[in-house]
């Protein structure tokens, strides 16, 4: 059995009691109408007798249904048959011969004025009367008959459309009445239209009576061949729109108020097209029907008793704010226009502050306001010029974004933000472009109080940009821009933050073009130069705001203020690199430089040391670079001296090596990233102030001094820098102190090259020992210097190795340089001659090296030294056969064959007595 639940049973039970009930009805009624015998009893309905109720059982609960559901089929469109009727049956013939009749009265005007059958006079009586006939023929038809209103609603809309048509040839062609006469006829006319549409309820009556007489000037203009509107005859058409308005709002008929407005509307633009500018009975009659069509709109609305804002009202609304701009900038041109504009705006804006107190006016309201400020937009365009306008929009926008949390309403924000965004637009583009800040000229602060004024309407609007209430459900036509507004309400944090920035930039560059406007003015020179020392105070303001908002960011722990400041930076160096660089000269562009070297550097130093964070590493990275080329840059350009700049160079990398050195225990990826370019261009520096030894001994001095320090603080990137100072002193000592040829051709003093060579020694040595002891590694990170330092770390033994073999093979080379030199000292021949006795010299001692090299490595039972041992052997052969026997003379030649035979054979004699006591000895 079936279960219904409990709520559905009770609802059954009354559905059959009412059903019951109307059945015992029924049947009553159809017992009265027979027709039944005289004395007849008769029979009273039985009682209503309820129903039992049916016990229902209950039934267990069904399972849950399946998630995937498949829904079921739509049903089939069933398709509406055209009603034909419509345009066949009585109502289709009553309007055909309402207008018909109508035609035919304006016809027969035309007729007899073109033939000249009758005079004015009578041609308007003939038309009253004809008129008042077919008006009091519809009004008896419809008192008398019924059932035949339609036509009567036809006869008695044509006698008043006819009536109209009178008045206006009695007024407009022959100006048989005055002007007062003709609009209290006119306004009798119209009462009576009203009157008997709204009595008899007849759309009809409206649509042939007042539609036919809004079309009536127009008819009769086109009918005399004229072409032409006047002003009497709209006036005429504004007072039937009027009662049309009426009608229609009073009957709720609103293809009646759209068909009103489509006969009237063109007759008043053709009547503005005609006039000329500023003929004041033409605004009379626009200024009419603009209020005619206002006061439709609201009416309309609060006749619908509602909140929702319907379709008909909004675009009523906007038509007719559209054509109030349109007939004000017809008829009036210059600041005329922008008054005129102005009195549109305001009525609006009264409007809509009138009908705001009531909630279900609020829609009505909003969209009032939004017109009547769109308007206000081209008025104050009109009106002002220049800066002026700039701050009028952004007063309009600074009031809003008041006026919307005064009134809690949220599209009136939205409004302030358009009106902002108006501002900022022509400020920027047109009062102060921001080529001005990049062009020289006589008035660079051109524009600064548009900016100014922008700026402080873009912090009130931020000011007030904060989370709203929960939001008012809206209907009718706003529903459509609801997900608008409600993505806009959500987002007031995103929009308090755009409009906080873009016042601060705004506020910055109008303090900027103010900067170039003071320097110009305290100026005695020339435009050019007042211009390019106002850049170099532009690049410090820049440089100070960057690093107040980096302070205030660590300060207050915002992250957007941090991020603004880092930009600043950025801004910074961009304007430095691309701009001052190539746009300005001589010490400007120095001062630009060091000005920007020093706001990178202290930017960095205050961002790394309050967030650590990969992009505080990079931005620290990029900022502590370009702050060493700038500065770099800045003595190049201030110091015309060479010594006295490669000093200042000096300087500037101990300034940067100091505080890195400062910096080391805090932050060493931060220390890293200052000392590193400081020893690059200390490097250079010493480069250009010393040269041969000096120099070598400068770099080894660098190369030992980190490699020690590597030690003392345990930080192994000091290696990394020690073995480039490394690498530049040996290249140095190799390639300019004691060069290959100094060994291989024939010159006084050789030896010259040996300290070189000697403080490279020293310096590798003292490498290779640190390399020796067991510094403290970093751990693995994701700085890239750390894994640097790692991969250094993990390859210590081989570096060590390479620096232990290139120490021995230097002194090898200095040693037997230091030989040539003593040869050619203590010699008294030719230094040609001493030199080729230093070679023989030169020789028997790298037998003799590779001798004991390799009695040690027999001694010790070392392979890597035996093998050195033979090497030795084999590099004093290639010595013997390539180069002394074909350099040497005959004497000295045979000299180091001798001295290198001995040694060889020396050589062999230690080898078979060590190998034979190894073999003898026990395993």
């Amino acid at each position: 059995m079936t279960d219904f639940p409990p709520e559905l049973s009770d609802r059954l039970d009354d559905f059959a009691l009412r059903l019951l009930a109307l059945e015992r009805e029924l049947a009553a009624l159809r017992q009265l109408t027979q027709e039944a015998p005289a004395g007849a009893p008769r029979v009273s309905p039985p009682p209503i007798v309820p129903p039992e109720p049916v016990m229902v059982a209950p039934r267990p609960v069904p399972p849950p249904p399946p998630r995937h559901v498949t829904p079921p089929p739509l049903p089939p469109r069933v398709r509406r048959e055209f009603d034909w009727s419509v345009f066949l049956g009585a109502k289709a013939l009553a309007w055909a011969g309402g207008a018909v009749t109508l035609l035919g009265i304006v016809f027969f005007f035309v007729l007899a004025v073109n033939r000249g059958w009758i005079g004015p006079t009578t041609r308007v009586l003939l038309g009253s009367i004809a008129s008042a006939a077919v008006f009091g023929a519809g009004v008896y038809v419809k008192r008398r008959f019924e059932d035949l209103y339609v036509s009567a609603l036809a006869a008695v809309g044509a006698g008043i459309a006819g009536a109209y048509m009178t008045l206006l040839a009695a007024k407009v062609l022959y100006d048989l009445v005055p002007d007062w006469a003709a609009l209290a006829i006119a306004v009798v006319i119209a009462g009576v239209g009203v009157a008997i549409a709204l009595a008899w309820s007849s759309e009809l009556i409206a649509g042939l009576g007042l539609i036919g007489a809004t079309l009536a000037p127009a008819a009769i203009g086109v009918q005399t061949g004229t072409g032409e509107l006047t002003t009497a005859g709209t006036g005429f058409a504004a007072l039937v729109f009027a009662g049309t308005a009426v009608v229609a709002v009073r009957a709720q008929w609103g293809k009646l108020l759209v068909v009103g407005i489509a006969a009237s509307l063109p007759q008043v633009v053709v009547l503005l097209g005609q006039a000329e500018p500023t003929e004041w009975n033409v605004v009379a009659t626009a200024a009419f029907f603009w209020l005619l069509y206002l006061g439709a709109a609201i009416a309309w609305q609060d006749r619908l008793d509602s909140g929702a804002l319907a379709s008909l009202p909004a675009s009523l609304v906007l038509l007719s704010g559209v054509f109030g701009g349109l007939a004000s900038a017809a008829q009036f041109d210059g600041q005329r226009e922008g008054w005129a504009l102005l009195a549109v705006a305001a009525l609006y804006g009264v409007a809509a502050g009138f009908l705001f107190p009531a909630k279900r006016h609020r829609d009505l309201s909003a969209l009032l306001a939004a017109v009547g400020l769109a308007v206000a937009a081209f008025a104050l365009a009109d009106l002002f010029s220049g800066p002026t306008l700039a701050i009028a929009w952004a007063a309009e926008a600074a009031v809003l974004s008041w006026l919307a949390r005064r009134i809690v309403e949220l599209r009136y924000q939205l409004a302030a933000l358009v009106y902002l965004a108006l501002a900022l637009a022509h400020a920027a583009v047109l009062d102060a472009p921001p080529t001005q800040l990049y062009e020289a000229g006589d008035k660079p602060a051109q524009g600064v109080l548009a900016l100014l004024g922008v700026a402080l309407a873009a912090a009130i609007f931020a000011w007030y940009s904060r989370p709203w209430e929960k939001p008012r459900p809206v209907g009718g036509i706003f529903a459509l821009f609801e997900p608008i507004l409600a993505e806009f309400r959500a987002s007031q944090a995103m929009w308090r933050s755009i409009a906080g920035w873009v016042g601060s930039v705004l506020a910055l560059y109008a303090a900027s073009l103010g900067v170039l406007g003071l320097a110009q003015w305290l100026s005695d020179g020339s435009v050019t130069n007042a211009f390019a020392w106002g850049h170099v105070v532009v690049v410090g303001l820049w440089g100070l705001v960057a690093l107040g908002l980096l302070a205030a960011g660590a300060r207050l722990s915002r992250p957007e203020l941090r991020f603004g400041g880092l930009v600043g930076l950025g801004a910074v160096l961009i304007e430095v690199f691309f701009f001052d660089s190539s746009e300005l000269s001589g010490n400007p562009r120095g001062f630009a430089f060091l000005v920007a070297a020093g706001a990178l550097l202290v930017g960095a130093l205050l961002d790394r040391l309050s967030v650590r964070d990969e992009l505080s590493l990079f931005a620290a990275a990029g900022s502590a670079l370009a702050s060493v080329g700038f500065g770099v840059a800045s003595l190049f350009q201030l110091i015309e001296n060479g010594r006295t700049e490669n000093a200042a160079l000096l300087g500037l990398a101990a300034l940067y090596g100091l505080i890195a050195a400062v910096l080391l225990r805090p932050d060493r990826d931060l220390s890293s990233l200052l000392w590193a370019p400081a020893l690059v261009v200390a490097g250079y520096a010493s480069y250009e102030l010393l040269d041969g030894n000096w120099l070598v001994l400068a770099w080894a001095g660098a190369a030992a001094g980190l490699a020690v320090l590597a030690r003392l603080v345990a930080e192994p990137r000091f290696e990394v820098a020690s073995f480039a100072y490394l690498v530049l002193a040996v290249g140095q000592a190799l390639f300019r102190g004691a060069p290959p040829g100094d060994f291989f051709q024939a010159s006084r003093h050789p030896e010259s090259g040996v300290p070189s060579l000697l403080f490279a020694i020293g310096a590798m040595v003292v490498f290779a020992v640190i390399l020796r002891s067991e510094t403290a590694e970093p751990g693995a990170g994701p700085s890239p210097y750390d894994e640097i330092a790692s991969a250094l770390a993990s390859r210590r033994p081989l570096w060590r190795r390479v620096a232990e073999s290139t120490a021995a093979v230097l002194c090898v080379y200095a040693i037997s340089l230091t030989i040539l030199g003593i040869s050619e000292t203590v010699g008294s021949a030719s230094v040609t001659t001493s030199f080729e006795r230093g070679h023989s010299a030169v020789s028997a001692f790298w037998g003799l090296l590779g001798l004991l090299v390799l009695y040690a490595g027999l001694k010790r039972g070392l392979t890597w030294l035996r093998l050195l041992g033979f090497s030795l052997f084999a590099l004093a052969l290639a010595k013997l056969f390539l180069y002394d026997l074909a350099y040497l003379s005959s004497i000295t030649r045979a000299l180091s064959f001798l001295a290198v035979g001995a040694v060889l054979l020396i050589a062999g004699f230690f080898v078979q007595k060590l190998g034979t006591e190894r073999d003898a000895r026990p395993a």
